[in-house]
């Protein structure tokens, strides 16, 4: 049975080979990040921390995990975000923004 989606760990400081990308987007295999938003994932750098992202964040009125998740979405990858916070689960669907 062929697979339909891969969820892998996929973050702006792991992000997955574009060869690996290329052939799963080539066999239709939709993308699906994991982890993205999660420190204890990405050597345990937080990428919501990261000034290049909070500059983007503040330059277009956003959180850095908004700006963390559009990436994603602009790379043709789906997200699954999770909060326990409401208005964090709101902010995480509020994606209409280009980069």
């Amino acid at each position: 049975v062929k697979p339909v989606a891969l969820q892998i760990q996929f973050s702006i400081y792991e992000p997955p080979s574009p060869v690996f990308l290329r052939w799963l987007r080539s066999e239709k295999i939709l993308v699906v990040a994991a982890a993205s938003l999660n420190p204890n994932a990405t050597a345990n750098l937080n990428p919501m921390e990261d000034p290049h992202v909070q500059r983007i964040a503040a330059g277009h009125g956003r959180t850095a995990a908004q700006v963390l998740l559009r990436w994603l979405v602009q790379q043709s990858v789906a997200v699954l975000p999770r909060s326990r916070s409401v208005q964090h689960i709101l902010e995480n669907r509020d994606l209409d923004f280009q980069l």
